[in-house]
């Protein structure tokens, strides 16, 4: 399947796209970073969302990550999201909540070029590119409905330690809206848009 055949399939839906359909249809197409050149732009600090195709049930992005560049822990708060990995290996960690209200790192997975992984709503993780220097990393991502905007973690309250003195030690989930790029035309077509608002933290295991 081709990109534009993905967005016909898409486009035929008419709405939000369950999970299950999605990940299947973006498990389908057949991609290389030749397909998506003229898309894929690269941030010199941050990885780079770059929006190609925005409608009514669903957005289609190409991001780009330099060696060492992950996004913030996230969730897609309401949308389900499939990426497929179209050069280079993902890292991908996910996080639950514990009892107490924490998020903590339960698992890590790599996601080699072509693999394909989903996530829901309040599914938590973080996205990067921990390739050695030179290596990059492209992903395709399809989330629908659109994605308005997805709460972000961060890791590294501070608390009180035995001896009195304040420690950033623990890790605790803070939502925050972060808002994701809308194309100048609600069409297809290409735009960049870079979530170098925040620089994402750094795992504490």
């Amino acid at each position: 399947m081709t990109l534009k055949e993905l967005f016909d399939e898409l486009d035929a839906v008419g709405g939000p796209i369950p999970l299950a359909r999605l990940r299947g249809l973006v498990r389908r197409v057949r991609l290389t970073r030749r397909d998506v050149a003229s898309r894929a732009r690269f941030g010199p600090h941050c990885y780079r969302r770059n929006l190609i195709r925005s409608m009514p049930g669903y957005q289609a992005l190409v991001l780009c990550w330099r060696s060492g560049q992950r996004s913030p822990v996230h969730d897609h708060n309401g949308s389900a999201c499939a990426v497929r990995v179209i050069e280079g290996v993902a890292t991908e960690v996910l996080f639950d909540r514990s009892a107490a209200g924490l998020i903590y790192p339960s698992r890590t997975n790599e996601h080699r070029t072509g693999s394909v992984c989903a996530s829901f709503d309040s599914d938590m993780h973080q996205m990067g590119n921990l390739q050695p220097p030179g290596e990059d990393l492209i992903t395709l991502h399809i989330y629908s409905p659109p994605l308005v905007a997805m709460r972000t973690y961060f890791l590294g309250d501070s608390v009180t330690g035995e001896d009195g003195r304040v420690r950033v030690a623990a890790i605790r989930a803070r939502a925050v809206s972060w808002r994701s790029a809308v194309p100048s035309r609600a069409s297809a077509g290409s735009s960049r848009a870079s979530s170098g608002r925040r620089r994402a933290p750094a795992l504490t295991r």
